[in-house]
């Protein structure tokens, strides 16, 4: 298999995987981070959503100037060292939810 073809198939298997991981994300975020609202998860997967959508103009833009396959490469590199950052993350900070709303294990502090 060449290059090419085989980063369209890790990224084809990326968006697969992270939308068929999309429901277990609240199980995630309270063993991961002690977060058990829903909202958090939730939040998480709308703002990943409008974040795309606001930013595939941009894309577009830098897709015709780059070839695509040096731009997959890129963005994948990206997507893992962010994913590695993640593993790091501590908590989620609740410091602007609402204590009513807030079921962390901070939520007395909210």
């Amino acid at each position: 298999m060449n290059l090419r073809n085989t980063i369209i198939t890790m990224t084809t298997f990326a968006v697969v995987s992270d939308a068929i991981l999309i429901p277990f994300y609240p199980q995630f975020f309270a063993a991961r981070y002690g977060v058990t609202s829903p909202v958090h998860a939730g939040a998480y997967v709308a703002f990943i959503s409008i974040v795309v959508m606001l930013t595939l103009p941009l894309w577009a833009r830098v897709a015709k100037r780059l070839d695509a396959m040096h731009l997959l490469v890129y963005t994948q590199c990206a997507a893992g060292v962010l994913s590695i950052a993640s593993y790091f993350a501590p908590t989620v900070d609740c410091s602007g939810c609402c204590r009513s709303r807030c079921s962390c294990a901070r939520a007395a502090t909210c």
